[in-house]
This record gives structure tokens, C-alpha cells and sequence, in this order.
């Protein structure tokens, strides 16, 4: 047999994986996390990679922006904009591919979009909660 009739290597005859065995992770009985612990430990994970990430990055673009501006404060504040927008979208990515990479690692194949797009979603509807309790409380007073 050479290795044009067997995927996985030259003189294996199992593949590297058992079908069905536990995901990282999971259990050996078969039980696994809860999808709102998974969701959870995707938002923490998220948030984790996205702060740094997007600090580094806002404050590295600042840095070189503002290299140029000797004194005017116009293009200081230009780099200043340019860097808070560049980090924050750095941080969005940071945020979404560390959640979806822990939702990943933790759930099977058919199981992982709708947690995927809740984590991604997490963030909006945190901000418009807190939007709506700030209404309330201020019809309330």
C-alpha cells in the first residue's frame, strides 16, 4: 500500500482520530457544557483578546500618526481619531475570532452557528439593554 491509498499517513492503518471520540474538553461519557456556559466562556475569552488587542493597535497607529504632527493639534487629534477607530475595529475582530475559536473547541460541527452568532450579537444587545434600563429609570424618576 503506498501513500496514495491512504490519507493519513505512510504506514498507519487508522486514521489519527476514532470517529465519536469527545471533543477538547468534553467529557468521555458524552456529556458536555451547557450553551450558555460555552457562550459565557466565549464572551470572557473575547473580551480578554479584544481589550490588549485593540489598545496595541489604537495606540501604535496614534504613535505613528502623531509622529508627523510637530505641534499642531489638529493632526494630533486626526491620529488620535484614526488610532480609536483602527483599535476599536481591531478589537471587534479580536473579540468575534477568540469567542468563535472557543465555541469551536467546545461544540460539534452542526452545533456551532447559532452559539457563534449569539456571541457575535452579545455585545449590541448588552448596549441596548443598557440603553433601554437608562429609559426606563429615567421614566421612572
Amino acid at each position: 500500500m503506498n501513500n496514495v491509498d491512504t490519507p493519513w499517513g505512510d504506514s498507519d492503518t487508522t486514521p489519527p482520530f476514532t470517529p465519536g471520540q469527545p471533543m477538547a474538553g468534553e467529557p468521555a461519557n458524552g456529556a458536555s457544557k451547557g450553551p450558555i456556559r460555552v457562550v459565557a466562556e466565549a464572551f470572557a475569552i473575547g473580551l480578554a483578546a479584544a481589550i490588549p488587542a485593540g489598545s496595541i493597535v489604537g495606540w501604535l497607529l496614534y504613535g505613528a500618526m502623531a509622529s508627523d504632527c510637530s505641534g499642531d493639534g489638529w493632526c494630533e487629534l486626526g491620529a488620535a481619531i484614526y488610532g480609536l477607530g483602527l483599535g476599536v475595529l481591531a478589537g471587534c475582530v479580536a473579540y468575534v475570532v477568540a469567542g468563535v475559536a472557543t465555541i469551536r473547541r467546545h461544540r460539534r460541527a452542526g452545533d456551532r452557528l447559532a452559539l457563534s452568532l449569539i456571541h457575535a450579537g452579545l455585545p449590541v444587545g448588552l448596549v441596548i439593554l443598557s440603553q433601554l434600563a437608562s429609559y426606563i429609570s429615567s421614566l421612572i424618576s
